[in-house]
């Protein structure tokens, strides 16, 4: 159970790395909180982990709390493991370091001390570590930093070009700034990029479980989920 963040530049990569992730994560049967719809039509009638759409104002310590307690098995060797992926794309906008103002800054802070209480991943996507707010900063375990291949000159171009789209994230000890030996690459695949809607944080705010257009079936009643564990 731990605090990961994954960072990078606009087109870097970096959210749909994580929606590659949250789609193994659902396929082994984890729990996935996102502040992004996906679209669950991806799975069709493969067996997956339950999905939740969470708009980021509405992710709050109390919600979390409520949610590990109606659907988190605390006995045996399952109180040991992390049984729900929290994913905050563009996580600098909720934990900016700037908002040292922010009523319920103290309560995030105790709440990512603490976390593993409750059985949780957290994954934060966010441009820069530097963006986020510095005590929160300081809790992160591994930071991803995301690159697109075609950025690395002419060659990383035509590498990029022969595979479809190319991506690679390389883990740092977010403590100490040690890179780990592997990087980690990933293809770009058309259908799996197509479970993350890049636009809806601008046409769709706020509408849990609603679309503003087009087909798409997501997978959104939070309340009956919640009550129902």
């Amino acid at each position: 159970m731990a605090i990961d963040l994954y960072s990078g530049v606009p087109g870097s990569g970096k959210s749909l790395i994580v929606t590659y992730r949250a789609i193994d994560s659902l396929l082994s049967h984890k729990n996935v909180i996102s502040n992004f719809p996906m679209d669950m039509s991806y799975f069709k009638r493969r067996r997956h982990g339950k999905f939740f759409y969470i708009p980021t104002e509405k992710i709050t310590v109390k919600f979390l709390v409520a949610f590990a307690k109606a659907n988190h098995d605390r006995s045996g060797h399952q109180a040991k493991k992390a049984q729900t992926i929290v994913l905050i794309d563009e996580a600098e906008i909720k934990f900016n370091s700037r908002l040292f103002a922010s009523p319920d800054r103290m309560e995030w802070i105790f709440f990512f001390a603490n976390h593993r209480h409750f059985n949780y991943d957290f994954w934060l996507a966010a441009q820069s570590d530097r963006m986020l707010d510095r005590q929160i900063r300081d809790l992160i375990q591994t930071e991803y930093k995301c690159r697109a291949i075609k950025g690395f000159g002419v060659e990383g171009k035509i590498i990029s070009l022969l595979f479809g789209g190319l991506f690679c994230s390389v883990p740092y000890d977010h403590a100490t700034h040690t890179k780990f030996l592997v990087p980690q690459f990933y293809r770009f695949h058309k259908r799996k990029a197509n479970v993350y809607d890049t636009m809806y944080m601008f046409d769709g705010m706020g509408n849990v479980g609603k679309l503003s257009s087009g087909g798409k079936k997501y997978a959104l009643d939070i309340k009956k989920e919640v009550s129902t564990g």
